[in-house]
């Protein structure tokens, strides 16, 4: 197979909300991007997101305003600062992870005391939000993997 002379278009698996993380799902097809993990709490094996939507809306459904529907092209964000959903309170400078419907979720450190607690993190909260607000965010260059310690 040669190389691919343009960006190939990524088809939504689902419906998928502006300014959501999306991953690549293992075994879906060439090109295909979805927003849910299927196992969202998961510790060793959590999934590299490819990207984040735009806020180009493609189709709404009952007032739900989406950036693609199951089967249409999804837009992403192309640079190192993109705008986040938050799942919940995410204050400035925190390292993020996603969870279900590619949200972006902070879990503080304080909550890994007493066990051991392996995540990766793939975006720093440039400015604080709450839940449910978009925020902006840089994409870590790397994933992260941060360890309490024991």
């Amino acid at each position: 197979m040669g190389m691919p002379n343009q960006t190939p278009n990524l088809t939504a698996n689902e419906n998928i909300l502006p300014f959501r993380i999306v991953y690549v799902p293992v075994n879906q097809g060439n090109f295909r991007v979805q927003a849910t993990p299927a196992s969202p709490d998961y510790s060793e094996d959590q999934v590299c997101p490819i990207g984040v939507t735009d806020g180009s809306i493609s189709s709404s459904i009952s007032g739900t305003a989406y950036n693609a529907l199951a089967g249409e092209v999804v837009t992403l964000q192309r640079d190192s600062i993109v705008l986040l959903t938050a799942a919940n309170a995410v204050p400035a400078g925190g390292y993020l992870e996603y969870t279900t419907g590619g949200l972006a979720y902070y879990n503080p450190p304080a909550s890994w005391v007493n066990f051991e607690y392996k995540r990766f993190k793939f975006f720093q909260a440039l400015q604080s939000a709450n839940a449910g607000e978009v925020f902006a965010a840089m994409v870590l260059n790397s994933a992260m993997k941060l360890q309490a310690a024991t």
